[in-house]
C-alpha cells in the first residue's frame, strides 16, 4: 500500500496459509511534527484499543550514542520510536521500519512481535534508531490484521509492504 495523507495504514487478511507476518514501511513521513509511528493489531476484524491492551519495551540510541529507551506495562498501542518523528521530507524526516507478528492464529499464548525503526528527528536532524517487542496482553486471541498510524495528524507519504512466512 501507498500513503498519501492517510490517517491509517490497514492490513486486514492474515491469510491461514501464513504463521508469521512482517509489514515493512518505507519513506514513511508523518504530516505534522512531533509525533509518533504507532501499531495496532486486530482480533475478529477488531482492532484492539483497550487502555491496557499492550505490553512493550525498546532500546535504542542516537547517532550520538545517546541511549534511547522506553517502555510500558499497560497501554492501548504499540509506540515504536523514543524521539518523535518529523514531518518534513526537505530535511530528511523520514523513517523506516520493520514490525514481525508472530504466529497469528496461534490461540494459547499471547500475540508477540519484534520491531526496529529507523529515523530523523524533527529540527535537530539527529539520527535515532530503536529495536522492541511488544505483546497484546490477552491470551488465546489469534491475529486477523494490524494498524499503522500517527499519534495524531495523518501519514502523509509512505510504502507499506506485508510478506507472510509459510511453514510446511
Amino acid at each position: 500500500q501507498t500513503a498519501s495523507d492517510d490517517t491509517e495504514i490497514d492490513f486486514t487478511s492474515f491469510s491461514s496459509d501464513y504463521k508469521d507476518f512482517k509489514i515493512i514501511g518505507t519513506n514513511y513521513v508523518h504530516a505534522t511534527d512531533n509525533v509518533d509511528l504507532k501499531f495496532r493489531v486486530s482480533v475478529g476484524g477488531t482492532f484492539q484499543d483497550g487502555a491496557s491492551d499492550y505490553v512493550y519495551t525498546f532500546l535504542g540510541y542516537d547517532e550520538n550514542g545517546v541511549e534511547k529507551r522506553l517502555n510500558s506495562t499497560g497501554t492501548d498501542s504499540i509506540r515504536a520510536n523514543y524521539t518523535s518523528l518529523g514531518s518534513s521530507i526537505g530535511n530528511g524526516e523520514v523513517a523506516g521500519w520493520e514490525f514481525i507478528i508472530y504466529d497469528v492464529h496461534n490461540t494459547t499464548y499471547q500475540t508477540i512481535s519484534s520491531f526496529k525503526i529507523y529515523y530523523m528527528t524533527p529540527h535537530a536532524g539527529d539520527m535515532e534508531f530503536t529495536t522492541g517487542a511488544a505483546r497484546m496482553d490477552q491470551a488465546s486471541n489469534a491475529v486477523d490484521g494490524a494498524r499503522i498510524y500517527a499519534s495524531s495528524g495523518n501519514i502523509d507519504v509512505g510504502e507499506f509492504t506485508l510478506y507472510g512466512r509459510k511453514i510446511t
